[in-house]
């Protein structure tokens, strides 16, 4: 086991790369999945079937962001989502949540 003593030596060691794009339907089940089962930082609580983000990804009025993670560790797979209602003068946040799988401090240095 490799010993690290600054978080920041650690992190680094990490080699996550995260990736983000628009839902689709690739995605579309483990999004549910989080919207319906994750409270991290869920401050809304809303909760949205598959309909419901399919039909997000076909609403022009909507910016929709699923956000995946790899590290050496392994694939982390999708780790959070969020949804911003476009408006003409400012975007509300509709949901911005995370997974607890990457929020584990176990996981830490």
């Amino acid at each position: 086991m490799q010993k690290i003593g600054k978080v920041d030596d650690y992190l680094r060691s990490l080699g996550m790369a995260c990736t983000n794009r628009p839902f689709d339907a690739l995605g579309r089940a483990r999004t549910a999945q989080l919207i319906n089962k994750s409270n991290q930082f869920n401050l809304t609580t809303r909760r949205y079937t598959e309909a419901d983000v399919a039909a997000m990804e076909a609403d022009p009025g909507k910016l929709t962001m699923q956000v995946r993670l790899v590290d050496r560790f392994g694939d982390n797979g999708m780790i959070s989502v969020a949804i911003f209602d476009k408006g003409a003068e400012e975007w509300r946040c509709d949901t911005w949540l995370m997974s607890c799988r990457v929020l584990d401090p176990g996981r830490g240095p």
